[in-house]
């Protein structure tokens, strides 16, 4: 089992001092993202989850954390004041996605409330260290990136990521595609999903008019390509090193770690998700 069903905060306490090399995850954007009670519990804004999320990293072990434009930086700062130094932020640019804010009417017609969402933000933090980074490295093999594994088109790792592949050097990954999302969950049921409304036979069209398909089998409503979780964990962890992901959803991070050949331990309060997570997982461990 890759992804316990567990609340993080039970389970962290739980974990040896030092005994992870980097974390890599996707905590709640806080946003009551479709009304969801988990996406409003200030979880991820918790300096606390985060103090345990530093005695289980090595010295120099890197936090990857997804965070949302509105909220990311309430998530830094619960980060430093955890003890974690905000190292940089990756952007995740992307072109698909519509604007979820309500359109005025009358004179205002034209008028909205929200911009057309187009990144998101990944904070890149490190725990300290004490001496240099080459001695940093050579005691615990955290500390620094994975620079040449992780190049695109033989140019240096950015802190831009693209889903354009006509903007290089930047590394290349669009949103997560069905065949990414189901795969390994051919025994779970296909199910509605998505905030609007679907027709009867699962399909409705997008703002431009074409088809939308609205059932799938992983209902994760921010499911990360594998191809970018891929990309994160190699940033950050020395070979064979412990990927831990403390807010797991449906295993994107253990997914891309497995296939880096990392070891992985992932925690997830929601048991549906958490079935799914291992079986991902499991699709590609025995593939």
């Amino acid at each position: 089992m890759f992804v316990e069903n567990i609340d993080c905060r039970v389970k962290l306490r739980k974990l040896e001092d030092m005994s992870v090399d980097s974390i890599i995850t996707d905590p709640p954007y806080e946003l009551k993202l479709l009304g969801n009670k988990w996406d409003s519990s200030g979880i991820a804004f918790s300096p606390e989850v985060w103090c345990q999320a530093f005695r289980v990293l090595k010295p120099g072990g890197h936090v990857l954390a997804f965070g949302a434009t509105k909220t990311y930086h309430r998530l830094a700062c619960a980060l430093e004041d955890a003890g974690f130094e905000i190292r940089d932020c990756i952007m995740w640019v992307y072109n698909t996605g519509m604007p979820h804010g309500k359109n005025l009417e009358g004179d205002f017609k034209g008028w909205s409330t929200c911009l057309k969402p187009s990144y998101e933000p990944i904070i890149v933090a490190r725990k300290p260290i004490s001496t240099s980074v080459q001695e940093n490295m050579a005691q615990y093999q955290v500390g620094a990136l994975n620079i040449d594994d992780c190049r695109t088109e033989n140019k240096w790792p950015a802190n831009i990521l693209s889903d354009s592949e006509n903007i290089l050097p930047y590394f290349y990954c669009p949103k997560a595609s069905a065949k990414d999302r189901d795969e390994g969950l051919e025994a779970f049921p296909l199910q509605r999903t998505g905030s609007l409304s679907a027709t009867v036979d699962g399909s409705m069209k997008t703002g431009s008019g074409n088809d939308r398909k609205t059932t799938r089998r992983n209902i994760h409503p921010t499911v990360k390509p594998t191809e970018l979780m891929r990309h994160l964990t190699k940033l950050v962890t020395y070979p064979a090193g412990l990927v831990l992901d403390p807010f797991a959803g449906s295993g994107s991070t253990g997914k891309g770690a497995v296939l880096e050949g990392f070891r992985f331990k992932g925690f997830e309060m929601d048991e549906y998700y958490t079935a799914l997570a291992n079986a991902r997982i499991q699709a590609v461990t025995t593939a």
